[in-house]
């Protein structure tokens, strides 16, 4: 997916993005020597955080950051930092929601590009298949 322009509306990016997203499946990731699937989790964490819409500004510099988070998955060479914590997993037990705290691991992705440190976050509940989850960009400070 092209990064879109700023001229683009929201709508607009957002149905590309959806489309582009729908098309990735799973990805084959060397550095984790696994595959990274591409599901609504990852795709609905960058429109919503915490189930609360994210501003529309917001969700367009992170669906602009998809292509980014391919290449990123796709490279054996990339940056990467690994954590294990517990995290929220909602579940569905005997007809009932419920939430409880599970091993996760998160892996992040770093790459810097066109001034910004891009980061593509990547999950794994306990027993689970590894996912995309998030990611962001910020701006690199320049050196003085």
């Amino acid at each position: 997916m092209e990064n879109s322009t700023a001229k683009e509306s929201y709508k607009e990016t957002k149905k590309k993005a959806k489309e582009f997203y729908g098309l990735l499946g799973r990805i084959w990731c060397p550095a984790l020597n696994d595959y990274v699937v591409f599901n609504n989790v990852g795709f609905g964490h960058l429109i919503r955080k915490r189930g609360m819409l994210r501003a529309k500004g917001e969700q367009k510099r992170r669906l602009n950051l998809l292509a980014d988070v391919v290449d990123m998955i796709a490279n054996s060479q990339i940056s990467i930092d690994h954590q294990k914590k517990e995290a929220l997993r909602s579940i569905h037990l005997d007809g009932q929601k419920m939430t409880v705290a599970t091993p996760t691991d998160f892996w992040k992705f770093i790459q810097q590009k066109d001034g910004k440190l891009i980061k593509a976050i990547i999950r794994q509940f306990e027993g689970g298949a590894k996912h995309f989850f998030s990611a962001y960009a910020k701006k690199q400070k320049s050196a003085q």
